[in-house]
């Protein structure tokens, strides 16, 4: 019984975001694509996993150096701007 309870009050994960928007619906996807949960992904930054959910809701951003570390956490390029949301899709990092 008490499985079951703790079954119930588990919080579902938020789906991933269908059309990349954002720069936190980029962050989410890709942290999603390495099977990550916030907590590890701020404990390996050494950073608060407050601050990694304030990115994907978009309260606040990445600074650079956040940015570089989170780019080789989550294996993307991280270029020297970040991505910008177009019409729906996240454009190409420039170089």
């Amino acid at each position: 019984m008490e499985a079951q309870t703790d079954t119930l009050n588990r919080q579902r994960r938020k789906p991933t975001p269908p059309v990349i928007k954002t720069i936190g619906d980029y962050i989410q996807s890709k942290r999603y694509e390495k099977g990550l949960h916030p907590c590890q992904v701020a404990g390996k930054m050494g950073i608060a996993a407050s601050l990694i959910s304030a990115w994907e809701r978009g309260v606040s951003s990445p600074s650079e150096e956040q940015w570089r570390m989170l780019s080789n956490l989550l294996s993307f390029d991280s270029g020297v701007d970040k991505p910008k949301p177009h019409r729906g899709r996240l454009l190409g990092f420039t170089q």
